[in-house]
């Protein structure tokens, strides 16, 4: 009996971390977008008006799949392609997605885990015109690598330091597999498992 007792409470305790962690993403999510947005209603408001429509997108795709654990990875692609255009409406070309993702009708993925990994890039790295930051994702095998040559900020933004390690967690807990980083003097990597269908 208290086998048993101590066993639901550990289940207990790691569906009470998960769905923590999943509720620490759309607040990080939310702070970045409204700062963004901030900006361009003093800049543009044709362009704010822009945002604000992608924006919602964007949430309705977060809020459908909040009680997921996994989602189609074609879904989840089409979710990124919504969230560059976003970035695109602010940072134009200075940024640069390079994408080449086969057999996205085979696979599973945590929802909003690219959107974090591609946040994560733009948060850190410097970009300007003459040297746009360039994001780079891959399917390789059973990941997706997300990839982009580092150039650090000299003074970053404001940081929870959530982001990764929160992603990290959730594909700890749901896929019993290990998120992949890779931080060397050129490129910083992440490789995010991938579940077959």
């Amino acid at each position: 009996m208290a086998r048993l007792s101590e066993q639901l409470l550990r289940e207990e305790n790691l569906n009470y971390k998960y769905r923590d962690l999943k509720a620490q993403v759309n607040p990080h999510f939310l702070f970045n977008s409204l700062n963004t947005l901030s900006e361009l209603v003093y800049m543009d408001a044709k362009m704010a008006d822009n945002y604000i429509q992608q924006l919602s997108a964007i949430y309705r795709y977060i809020l459908e799949n909040e009680d997921r654990d996994l989602i189609p990875l074609k879904d989840e692609l089409d979710f990124i392609s919504q969230y560059i255009t976003l970035q695109k409406v602010r940072d134009q070309d200075k940024f640069i997605i390079d994408m080449d993702v086969n057999e996205t009708d085979k696979f599973k993925v945590i929802p909003v885990s690219l959107q974090i990994l591609v946040e994560n890039a733009i948060k850190h790295s410097t970009m300007s015109r003459e040297q746009p930051l360039v994001v780079t994702i891959r399917q390789i095998d059973d990941y997706i690598m997300i990839s982009n040559r580092i150039q650090r900020k000299s003074i970053l933004a404001v940081s929870t330091q959530k982001g990764l390690s929160n992603l990290k967690e959730r594909v700890r807990l749901i896929m019993q597999r290990e998120l992949i980083i890779i931080d060397n003097e050129d490129q910083f990597i992440v490789k995010l498992p991938l579940i077959r269908l």
